[in-house]
C-alpha cells in the first residue's frame, strides 16, 4: 500500500545526519585546514606519548591561526578526554569570529605588526 512514499527502496527515505559536513562547507578550507588534517592523526594515534606530541603541534596551529583563547579551549577538550569532538572543535573556530579569510589575514597581520 504504502511503497511509493519515498525515493528510497523499503521503509521510505533514512533519515540523513551532516550537520556537522553541512558547518564544514560554510567554513574557508585555509582556516582550519592543517588544524583539522591534524586533529584526524591525532585520533588515529595510539600512545600517549604521540599524543601528546601531536597536541603540542596542534595548539602550536591553533595559535598561528586563532588567538590563544581558541588554544586554551582546545587544550581544556584534549585535556579531559584526551581526544577532541570535532563538531566541537568547528563550535570552537566558529565562535573565535575567523568566518572568513579576510578576517583571517587581518588577523595575522596584526599579529605580524
Amino acid at each position: 500500500m504504502n511503497e511509493k512514499q519515498g525515493s528510497a527502496p523499503g521503509r521510505g527515505r533514512p533519515a540523513r545526519k551532516k550537520v556537522v559536513k553541512k558547518i564544514d562547507l560554510r567554513l574557508p578550507e585555509e582556516l582550519y585546514a592543517g588544524i583539522a588534517d591534524q586533529l584526524e592523526r591525532y585520533e588515529r594515534l595510539r600512545t600517549c606519548k604521540e599524543q601528546v606530541a601531536y597536541r603540542q603541534r596542534l595548539l602550536r596551529t591553533a595559535q598561528q591561526f586563532t588567538d590563544v583563547g581558541l588554544a586554551k579551549e582546545l587544550d581544556q577538550l584534549l585535556g579531559q578526554s584526551g581526544e577532541i569532538n570535532r563538531s566541537e572543535f568547528i563550535r570552537l573556530v566558529l565562535r573565535t569570529g575567523l568566518t572568513t579569510l579576510e578576517s583571517l589575514h587581518a588577523k595575522c597581520q596584526n599579529r605580524n605588526e
